[in-house]
């Protein structure tokens, strides 16, 4: 689930005689952590502040630890023990390394799902109130890449993809064969992804993770996170006109054909009108709503958001079972239904 990182240590008091170096500028000093895999092995990067003493650890720490061509996720548990097996070659305590200041965190999950990551992708209508775009259809990404302060970055990519992109040359074929035969047998893996860009962005998403040993112990709130963000995705084939719509939701469905769905919901929410700050916020949201209703309620297509969640339901029951963080009925709560009533109104 964890993917990349940033981790700042301060007085490092451990040495880097397994690591490669590979750059001294003045105070900065910059060196290498090879990866523990054996076929496809991926480092670390650590940046030493000499003066201060203060390490950076950077890098994605699963791929470090799997390897950068597995589909493994941590789970509680193997986090843990990746973190033990890092402190150990920077010949430091896992005591000293749980104290390491968490500044970034890239969160995700390789899901399972009974379409292709190709038919999935062109499904997806946005994320939230964010359009989506795609680069080669193998990736979407919601809204503007890089932000300031508090940015939220959403990906969602074929996750078999970046695998063959990424095994040696001289297995490559071996690989996506592989895949197709998986493939063949309707196994897909998308992989969707949330890089919390700082402590800020950490913090307005519910997450009060500061440090190794927060990431650790609060392993159970990712999942939630990771449930509760997966109900903002939209999917949708194309909306039904039938005689059982209202008036409200017959304009609704006309407008979503018509402009798609971020369009649409940016100029119905151009329309909203309050004389307060706090009411106009309520009216954009409401609208949001009357918009997912209406796609929920009228879709013709045979996969859509309820269907997305389902699978990732599917896949939460999976990782249940060998996580005991992943408190199952509290996860799927906030995937099928969302926060109770007193959490949605402060988190709107």
């Amino acid at each position: 689930m964890i993917d990349n990182l940033t981790i700042r240590l301060e007085g490092f008091s451990g040495s880097f005689e397994n690591c490669e170096r590979v750059k001294e500028n003045g105070n900065i000093a910059i060196y290498r952590l090879k990866g523990l895999s054996l076929t496809t092995p991926h480092p670390l990067a650590l940046i030493l502040a000499k003066r201060s003493g203060t390490l950076y650890i950077v890098n994605s720490l699963r791929k470090w630890y799997y390897g950068r061509a597995s589909l493994l996720d941590f789970t509680s548990g193997t986090l843990l023990r990746a973190f033990k097996l890092l402190a150990g070659r920077l010949k430091i305590s896992y005591e000293e390394l749980s104290r390491g200041r968490v500044t970034q965190v890239e969160a995700g999950l390789n899901l399972r799902t009974r379409i292709s990551c190709q038919r999935l992708f062109g499904l997806i209508a946005g994320y939230k109130t964010r359009p989506r775009n795609s680069i080669r259809n193998e990736t979407l990404y919601f809204g503007d890449r890089t932000r300031g302060v508090g940015y939220k970055k959403v990906m969602l990519y074929d996750k078999t993809a970046e695998i063959v992109a990424k095994t040696p040359l001289r297995k490559r074929f071996r690989q996506e064969e592989i895949f197709e035969v998986l493939a063949r047998h309707g196994y897909f893996f998308p992989r969707y992804e949330f890089k919390l860009a700082d402590r800020q962005a950490l913090s307005q998403n519910g997450l009060d993770i500061r440090t190794v040993s927060d990431l650790v112990a609060r392993y159970g709130e990712l999942y939630r996170f990771l449930a509760r963000e997966a109900r903002n995705f939209v999917l949708f084939e194309r909306i039904g006109i039938t005689e059982r719509m209202t008036p409200k939701e017959r304009l609704i469905a006309e407008g979503l054909n018509e402009y798609g769905y971020t369009e649409y919901l940016e100029r119905c929410r151009e329309t909203c009108r309050s004389r307060t700050v706090k009411g106009l916020k309520s009216a954009r949201y409401k609208v949001r709503k009357d918009l997912i209703r209406v796609i929920d309620r009228y879709d013709t297509g045979n996969y859509g958001s309820r269907q997305f969640r389902i699978d990732l339901g599917r896949n939460l029951v999976r990782i249940s079972k060998h996580d005991p963080a992943l408190n199952l009925t509290e996860t799927l709560r906030e995937l099928f239904i969302g926060r109770p009533a007193s959490n949605n109104k402060r988190n709107k």
